[in-house]
């Protein structure tokens, strides 16, 4: 049976500047577990950090040129040129210029059928305390269980925050389960896409950190909650899950993108003040 795939899903993927990613075909799109066909652009000087391929892949040039370093050296390909990398290999792209391609992958981004459209990128081993060195994994609703003690880590300091600055609330907080949080996130977006995006200790397996988003086009998208588990805290790892999310709701196109700062929690300010969010009003609440 012929089957129109009418446009392609957005698939968010490490390197700066951004890179756009539209998949075709894919474990989303139309839910094929094996092939991935996506049509890429790249801005000039975008580039990624190196990695060992998880996939064959064949890339057609479509504009421009693109650069593929890789253990035997560098090879470019311009407009109507392709060239193959193997699974295992290791290889790191770039396009000093921009370009457009379209890439054929014989394993499909490690996305989840949730509708997120996020992708798994596995960089450089070394040292935990970098973002670099870390994985970056972007899951669906699915995930949410994957997150549960950084986010009884993270609310034990909600509780903390409130016990000094919004005691009225902190018989609430301390009430809250993971449970419920996880109920009233899956019913405020039910009709949304949801990103969970994953920090990963690469020898545990263990997130280290998370970011759980929500966007839909044409819709304001919100940042629901992000932590990092305090021993790594300041090593950069929260920016990059921060900037990641970020790009994930460009790319599905909201209008804006939002998020709620507890109160006393004056120390993530300055943070997300880097990022860009600044404040637009102060909510107060009334309770009998």
């Amino acid at each position: 049976m012929v089957r129109q795939i009418p446009e392609p899903r957005h698939v968010p993927v490490a390197g700066s500047p951004h890179v756009v990613i539209e998949e075709l075909v894919g474990r989303l799109v139309p839910g094929n577990e094996r092939l991935s066909i996506a049509r890429m652009r790249t801005p000039a000087g975008w580039s990624e950090p190196s990695q060992r391929a998880p996939f064959d892949e064949y890339t057609l040039v479509v504009e421009g040129a693109l650069v593929m370093e890789g253990a035997e050296g560098i090879v470019t390909a311009r407009a109507g040129e392709a060239f193959r990398v193997m699974a295992g290999d290791w290889v790191a792209y770039s396009s000093p210029n921009g370009a457009e391609y379209v890439s054929v992958r014989l394993r499909a981004h490690d996305l989840e059928p949730s509708g997120t459209g996020g992708a798994r990128v596995t960089l450089d081993d070394g040292p935990l305390d970098s973002p670099a060195k870390v994985q970056f994994e972007a899951h669906g609703p699915g995930a949410f269980d994957r997150i549960e003690p950084l986010w009884e880590e993270l609310a034990r300091y909600h509780v903390a925050c409130a016990h000094e600055a919004a005691p009225a609330f902190e018989t609430e907080m301390a009430a809250k389960t993971f449970e419920a949080r996880r109920a009233d996130l899956l019913e405020k977006n039910r009709e949304r896409l949801l990103l969970i995006d994953l920090a990963v200790d690469p020898v545990t397996g263990r997130p280290v950190g998370y970011c759980v988003s929500s966007a839909a086009p044409g819709q304001v998208g919100e940042v629901e909650s992000i932590a990092v588990t305090e021993p790594l805290r300041g090593r950069g790892i929260g920016s990059a899950l921060l900037d990641r999310a970020s790009e994930w709701m460009d790319g599905v196109g909201v209008t804006e993108q939002s998020l709620s700062v507890f109160a006393g929690n004056n120390d993530a300010l300055p943070f997300y003040a880097r990022h860009g969010f600044v404040p637009r009003y102060h909510l107060l609440v009334r309770r009998e």
